[in-house]
């Protein structure tokens, strides 16, 4: 699945001329992943989200997928959490 870049239908950011990428790293993050989510459809700029996920065993996956932002999803013991 490609990175949804800001201002697409699908993500709802707003963007304007600056191109970055936001690379959030998680772990069972289901508790505060909303609220994330929110803070980050308020930043201005051309830039997208991609959440690598090391291995959740909540519903951090789901609730990242429903916000529209792309998930990339590893096995857990891959680094140091």
């Amino acid at each position: 699945m490609p990175a949804l870049a800001c201002g697409s239908a699908d993500c709802g950011l707003k963007c304007s001329c600056v191109s970055i990428s936001i690379i959030i790293p998680t772990l069972n993050e289901a508790a505060t992943i909303r609220d994330l989510a929110a803070s980050l459809r308020r930043l201005r700029g051309d830039c997208e989200v991609i959440v690598v996920d090391g291995g959740s065993e909540d519903e951090t996956v789901s609730l990242v997928r429903e916000s529209g932002f792309t998930v990339i999803e590893t096995p857990r013991g891959r680094g140091r959490q």
